[in-house]
């Protein structure tokens, strides 16, 4: 097949070169190429610029590298051009040049970078035949021009220039590649160079779940290929890259083994010199936490990462407004912004950080992403022609920020997310393009993290937008309760890290980043947090107990405690009747034994009589319930002590009397009652007789009888005593017929 333009007939080719030397030597543009083309068989890889019907593709072998310049004006592109399904024959590469530099904005190199065979092609620089391909074949086509035919010279401005070789039949184009070349007309030194800050999650999957599962999905992302190997391999090398890392996948892998600790050991290793970051251990997810009005848990730090910063808040995905406000609140004022958030409203990109006002009014520094260079830098790797594509594209990208503003120095952002999975040499080869296109570099992000932020217009964040995969608010503020109420828990124990180590990770898990994609482990773990902390929450303890009567003004009631709990507790005991006629004297602290029990009395006035319901708190060192609030019942009849005084009085008042009138009772015997009715004789009467003597003596001597009778009895006594008179006094006693005698 014959060239349009060289290679068959060489007269005229060396007409056209010697033509396009003397139009260079002026800075005219030159109205040919030399181009060259052979048939063959080329390396094949995935397709880089396939049409949709498979009939043919074009990819690049090789392009020279570094900018064109008036010291350097030669251009060489080599690309291969595959038959597809069909055979290609009568076919030819046209090479074409958009170098209308003004117009060459990012939009523009996102728009140029398509493999649409029937878009721009540019000025047509050369047109080379392609040999006929069988299909399935492939052919090699090379174009080697110099700036001069491409149009370029002084008065065409630094930055990108577009490539585009296209490939057409008898039928239209059927194939196209697109890429950049860079011209600088000596004003490059001019340029401020465009700094590129780049930073790496390093999360794990979920943690602290069921331990065996957890264990094995740790374990296989931090053996050889795992993901998070690879993440360390991939950056390791470059001292530029910052790591934002979850403290606990560290400690979790330290304890998985050799292959685990040796992970570990790397990455803490690797510290040294370089930008690190400890971000809220479980990795915690922000935006879940501000739409549940909570704060961000952060547990404490140990080993040697509790030496580094821990300011900074990654959210998934771009952050809303309530989320960099909970942020900022959680002690994290830099926050990452990925995505579309805050995208620059103007045609200069500005520099990769910036400052938000948050709802309280306090500041964010937001660390914002540039996302086209995330993609093209975080990209799977491809073959040699889209590798060789994509540096291409990460330099034109760089170049066209640089000339929106070539005296404005900047630094954007590269965000490599939670899920990067990199390939160590793919990721430095598309770095080290970075590096030597003479305008743009890595830069540690403290470095830009110490520079004013950029004050351009910017799309304003969303005040609220809940991602459906988030943890739901009730689960969270749940979560957030039960972490204060562990905090009271341990408070009243004289080793507080003994309880709070063991269950507090269990209480963050559950909001773990990673649990966005594991849905069914996050409710496994949810549960898991449910019973942990209800076995503290019942570790003091109320023991139930029966109704309190209460018949004084004054007295105890007495409450009696449980502690479940391995240590000592040392806790208020809060009182509180519904009835102001029951009074609380004080509320006692006491020191409940470890798993002991302790009866606690409590002093209460009674004021009324009534039943009252006395509510019982058992409260923590700051104030805050420690246990399940419960409540016992007091029947107050303070007026009984009173009403039974009164009573008692009136019953020992009836007894002495009952015994004075039993006693006196007791006392009439028989034998009183006839002494009662002896009658003394008259003293005027006269003498005795003899015989009435007699009888005298005989009746003392009866009296002598009497007086042993009254010693057996007080009546007999009596009998006595009335019967010596009568040896004095002669008595008449009557007869059973009432006569005397």
């Amino acid at each position: 097949m014959t060239s349009h333009l060289t290679g068959a007939r060489t007269p005229r080719a060396a007409l056209l070169l010697a033509l396009a030397l003397t139009l260079g030597l002026l800075g005219w543009p030159a109205p040919a190429a030399v181009a060259s083309a052979s048939a063959g068989t080329a390396p094949t890889g995935p397709a880089s610029t396939e049409r949709t019907d498979g009939a043919a593709r074009v990819s690049l072998t090789s392009m020279s590298a570094g900018p064109l310049s008036f010291d350097s004006p030669e251009l060489r592109v080599t690309v291969v051009v595959h038959a597809g399904d069909a055979p290609l024959d009568d076919a030819v590469a046209r090479l074409g040049i958009d170098r209308d530099s003004a117009t060459h904005t990012r939009d523009w190199v996102a728009a140029w970078d398509d493999d649409d065979p029937d878009g721009p092609t540019g000025r047509e620089v050369a047109v080379q035949d392609v040999p006929d391909v069988a299909a399935g074949e492939s052919a090699t086509v090379t174009f080697e021009v110099n700036r001069a035919q491409m149009g370029l010279g002084a008065w065409t401005a630094w930055g990108t220039q577009g490539l585009a070789v296209v490939v057409s039949d008898d039928d239209g184009p059927v194939a196209a590649l697109r890429t950049f070349v860079t011209w600088d007309p000596g004003t490059g030194s001019q340029v401020e160079p465009v700094g590129v800050s780049l930073v790496a999650a390093v999360t794990g999957p979920p943690v602290d779940t069921d331990p065996l599962t957890a264990a094995s999905d740790l374990q296989s992302a931090v053996s050889d290929d795992g993901r998070l190997a690879d993440v360390l391999a991939a950056t390791t090398t470059l001292p530029d890259v910052a790591w934002a890392v979850d403290p606990e996948v560290v400690d979790a892998a330290s304890a998985l083994g050799e292959s685990g600790s040796s992970w570990a050991e790397a990455l803490l290793g690797a510290t040294e010199g370089r930008d690190v970051f400890a971000l809220p251990a479980f990795d915690p997810d922000v935006a879940a936490y501000a739409h549940a009005g909570a704060l961000v848990p952060r547990l404490p730090v140990s080993g040697a990462l509790a030496d580094v910063r821990q300011d900074l808040a990654w959210p998934v995905g771009p952050p809303d407004l309530a989320t960099v406000s909970t942020a900022v609140a959680s002690g994290s004022p830099l926050v990452v912004a990925t995505g579309d958030a805050l995208a620059p409203t103007g045609a200069t990109t500005p520099t990769g950080i910036t400052e938000v006002e948050t709802s309280d009014g306090s500041t964010a520094r937001m660390v914002v992403a540039d996302t086209t260079l995330t993609d093209l830098l975080a990209g799977p790797p491809g073959d040699e022609s889209e590798e060789a594509l994509l540096e291409r594209r990460l330099v034109a990208e760089t170049a066209a920020v640089a000339a929106q503003a070539p005296s404005r120095g900047r630094t954007l952002v590269v965000a490599f997310s939670r899920t990067w999975d990199p390939d160590p040499a793919t990721l430095a080869a598309r770095v080290e393009a970075l590096e030597q296109s003479g305008w743009s570099s890595t830069v540690p992000i403290s470095q830009l993290l110490d520079t004013r932020p950029s004050t351009d217009a910017r799309t304003p964040l969303a005040e609220r937008e809940v991602d459906t995969d988030e943890l739901a608010p009730a689960v969270v503020t749940e979560l957030a309760a039960s972490r204060d109420q562990l905090a009271s828990i341990s408070s009243i124990v004289p080793d507080p890290e003994a309880l709070t180590t063991v269950v507090d990770p269990q209480l963050v898990a559950p909001s773990a980043v990673a649990f966005r994609s594991s849905l069914g482990e996050r409710l496994l773990a949810v549960d898991a947090a449910r019973t942990a902390i209800e076995s503290l929450a019942d570790g003091v303890q109320v023991v139930p107990g029966s109704t309190f009567n209460l018949i004084a003004d004054s007295g105890d009631v007495t409450v009696r405690l449980r502690n479940n709990l391995p240590q000592e507790a040392s806790v208020r005991l809060v009182l509180t009747p519904d009835d102001p006629r029951l009074q609380i004297e004080e509320n006692p602290s006491v020191v409940v034994p470890a798993n002991s029990d302790l009866a606690v009395p409590v002093t209460v006035d009674a004021v009324g009589s009534g039943n009252v319901v006395v509510d019982v708190q058992v409260l923590g060192q700051d104030g805050t319930e420690v246990t399940a609030p419960s409540s016992f019942e007091v029947r107050v009849r303070a007026e009984w002590e009173g009403v039974g005084t009164a009573v008692g009085a009136v019953l020992l008042g009836l007894l002495l009397v009952g015994g004075i009138w039993r006693t006196v009772r007791r006392g009439r015997s028989a034998r009183r009652a006839a002494a009662d009715e002896v009658e003394i004789p008259d003293p005027t009467a006269g003498q005795p007789t003899a015989e009435q003597s007699t009888a005298g003596q005989t009746t003392g001597q009866q009296s002598t009888a009497g007086q042993t009778t009254g010693q057996q009895s007080t009546a007999g006594q009596t009998t006595g005593q009335q019967s010596t008179a009568g040896a004095t006094r002669p008595t008449s006693m009557p007869d059973d017929h009432g006569s005397t005698r």
